[in-house]
């Protein structure tokens, strides 16, 4: 996918990235040109060895900033040879996008997984359950802090906000489509995804209020569920009698 754009990718006044999810009202998709990032004998890497590639990227990332991050960080933490990180990306760039594309993907997998627990529910449901699913992710991938890394220096690596959100709007929609939509239906569909946007900032601003030691996991759960209930209540109300 090629990510890199000619535009200014700094931080605008208007976006705002909270626990490592853009949040953006709009739900345009973007074009992307699907030439970059990773080369193909990464694809053909045995599992094991590219899980590690990543594991020690993500790991190396962690610790210092990108702009001071060197290809000799990257292969010395992984073992491997400074010739073949050149096999399997053009530059960190690559690397750090291929990155994000594996977190990204590594928490629709999470979100997955609670659905094939519960089963076909509702949206409103699925967000009530998730917050404690959820949780129990961040503590103990910390994933939180790499997306919200990831946003800061989106710039440094070629990556621009019109893709990021391209990418999360379209993990959002393959979990919708694993939930029960109706009570939504009479929605156009990019509201639905609005509302799913909505919905999840307002659970990953708690979450991080919690992980941030400004809030306690209790006062801010009881937030999710009364500020979720205003939202449900409004988006299902198709005549708008509940608030005349």
């Amino acid at each position: 996918m090629n990510t890199r754009s000619s535009k200014r990718t700094e931080p605008r006044e208007n976006e705002a990235y909270t626990v490592g999810f853009v949040f953006s009202t709009s739900t345009q998709s973007y074009p992307v040109k699907d030439d970059t990032m990773p080369k193909t004998t990464f694809h053909h890497l045995p599992a094991e060895k590219k899980h590690r590639i990543l594991s020690a990227a993500r790991d190396v990332y962690a610790k210092v900033p990108f702009k001071d991050l060197t290809i000799s960080m990257v292969v010395e933490k992984a073992d491997i040879a400074r010739g073949s990180f050149y096999q399997y990306f053009e530059g960190l760039e690559d690397l750090y996008r291929t990155l994000f594309e594996d977190a990204l993907e590594s928490f629709e997998s999470h979100a997955a997984k609670l659905i094939d627990r519960t089963g076909k529910i509702d949206m409103f449901t699925f967000f009530k359950k998730s917050f404690p699913h959820d949780y129990a992710y961040m503590k103990d991938t910390r994933g939180h802090t790499l997306f919200r890394k990831f946003f800061k220096e989106r710039h440094l690596f070629g990556v621009a906000f019109d893709f990021l959100q391209q990418r999360h709007n379209e993990s959002y929609r393959r979990i919708m489509s694993r939930l029960d939509m109706a009570a939504l239906d009479h929605m156009e569909p990019h509201d639905k995804l609005r509302t799913y946007r909505v919905c999840n900032h307002l659970k990953f601003q708690l979450l991080n209020k919690v992980l941030q030691n400004q809030a306690t996991y209790e006062a801010a759960y009881d937030d999710f569920l009364f500020y979720l209930s205003l939202i449900e209540k409004g988006a299902t109300d198709q005549d708008g009698s509940d608030f005349n």
